[in-house]
């Protein structure tokens, strides 16, 4: 039970603190790139074309913040880029809309 209630502030604190200092990603015309990881690294390339639907969630500790989560849903899975402001949410949103629009005329 105590050791419990020690790790409440573990993991409201710090652990959201590393876990956003890790997580980097890359949006480029063709694909985007997530890559997060401590000790072990792990890239992700999701292509461009492959991308179904981006959403942005926010629960209550985000909200607390001002930050978002986008989801992007492929027919794989799904993929999240979290901890963004409001402002960078709605930037990636429009930027993959673009690209995704730029991939549908090509086709």
């Amino acid at each position: 039970m105590c050791l419990s209630l020690l790790s409440i502030p573990f993991h409201l604190y710090f652990l959201p603190k590393w876990e956003y200092r890790i997580w980097r990603y890359r949006i480029s015309e063709t694909s985007i790139e997530i890559i997060k990881g401590f000790l072990f690294k792990r890239k992700i390339l999701i292509p461009m074309v492959k991308v179904q639907h981006v959403d942005a969630k926010q629960g209550p500790i985000l909200k607390r913040y001002h930050l978002y989560t986008i989801v992007l849903s492929t027919a794989a899975g799904s993929h999240e880029i979290p901890g963004v402001s409001e402002e960078t949410a709605d930037e990636i949103r429009g930027e993959i809309e673009m690209y995704a629009r730029l991939d549908d005329e090509q086709v």
